[in-house]
């Protein structure tokens, strides 16, 4: 709501008039002098204005304004600008929208947009096809890395959320961390024809019941690129019971971290290959080739993704969480990992509430 105030004040034959227009509880002013012959210069009339912010409060969108044919900043928006919203790198529209190449906002002559802004949703899953081994062959695989000098690996299952095992989260006395002793480490963009890490810090870690399982939220929204992107999850049984699956663990050698990404083939074994006890929240795996009898399946493995490619989309159907002993750090065997699809409901449904906020036009 936008209004003009006239604030008079009067110095002999002179009328000085203080004028405020007013929006959103805040003025601008502009000072008029009324003399003998007129007014010193033009007054000034108040524009009602569109709200601008609406506009840059998402990581998920970009947009474009223009007026008539020519175009303009996306701020002091008045009426008659067009913004044009698109999806940012790494998002793609809902498909509940009908002209995904063509949705345009319009303010109106009352300082209003003519229809609520969209938010875009992350493209999960989707990896670049390349011939050399780099860490945007899996860009949802993330470090987790904790204060005690613990490294894990984890998943991102959102831009604001990554799960991993719970242990990777816990001292040695199995006593859950505070968030702030906890960070991930996800890699982030080409810098200078170099690949960089980020370190982004968790702001808090849900767990539910004796499930080894964590979901960490991030204390910021990641920035979606080739390299950081959320993998997908589904209960289609043509993924989820799928017998072959794969993993991407962190290199041992920690000057690459990040730069290029182990792939360890797995196969999906019966539960009674693990253990007679297991229920169905476990999942049973083994490394599919041992190379020169090497021990593939490491503790730095711990926590990472069990991932299927389907039709060139790649899903999570489980957590790795077996921990290794003191002795014996990698293995061949058999190990255990965690059934996402079931995973605690607190930790589902805070994954499905990591969509973007919309915002609220006042």
């Amino acid at each position: 709501m936008l209004r003009l105030i006239l604030l008079t004040a009067i110095f002999l034959s002179l009328a000085i008039y203080e004028i405020r227009c007013q929006e959103n509880g805040n003025f601008s002013t502009i000072y008029r002098t009324c003399k003998k012959n007129g007014w010193n210069y033009p007054l000034p009339e108040c524009i009602k204005h569109c709200d601008e912010r609406i506009l840059h409060t998402s990581k998920s969108t970009v947009v474009q304004c223009r007026r008539g044919y020519k175009s303009v900043d996306c701020n002091n928006i008045v009426p008659g600008t067009i913004a044009k919203v698109s999806c940012a790198h790494g998002y793609k529209m809902a498909d509940t929208i009908s002209d995904s190449g063509l949705y345009e906002m319009t303010c109106t002559s009352e300082g209003r947009w003519d229809k609520n802004k969209i938010n875009c949703q992350p493209v999960c899953g989707r990896q670049m096809s390349l011939s050399i081994p780099s860490a945007s062959n899996a860009p949802w695989h993330v470090g987790v890395k904790t204060d005690v000098n613990q490294t894990c690996g984890g998943t991102i299952v959102s831009p604001k959320s990554v799960i991993t095992a719970k242990n990777c989260v816990q001292d040695e006395d199995g006593i859950p961390l505070d968030a702030n002793k906890v960070s991930v480490a996800i890699t982030g963009n080409l810098n200078n024809g170099t690949i960089h890490i980020l370190t982004v810090n968790v702001s808090e870690i849900i767990v539910e019941g004796d499930i080894d399982v964590a979901l960490l939220k991030l204390s910021e929204i990641l920035t979606l690129s080739m390299n950081t992107k959320p993998i997908c999850f589904t209960n289609a049984e043509a993924i989820t019971k799928s017998d072959r699956a794969f993993l991407h663990s962190w290199t041992e050698n920690e000057n690459k971290c990040g730069d290029i990404f182990n792939k360890i083939e797995l196969q999906v074994l019966p539960n009674a290959e693990c253990s007679a006890n297991l229920d169905q929240t476990h999942i049973c795996v083994r490394p599919k080739y041992q190379l020169n009898g090497n021990a593939t399946l490491c503790e730095r493995d711990i926590g990472g993704g069990i991932i299927v490619e389907y039709n060139g989309v790649n899903y999570i159907i489980g957590i790795l969480n077996h921990k290794h002993s003191r002795v014996i750090v990698c293995t061949n065997e058999p190990v255990v990992g965690i059934v996402f699809n079931q995973i605690p409901h607190a930790l589902r449904r805070s994954i499905q509430d990591d969509k973007e906020s919309q915002y609220i036009y006042i």
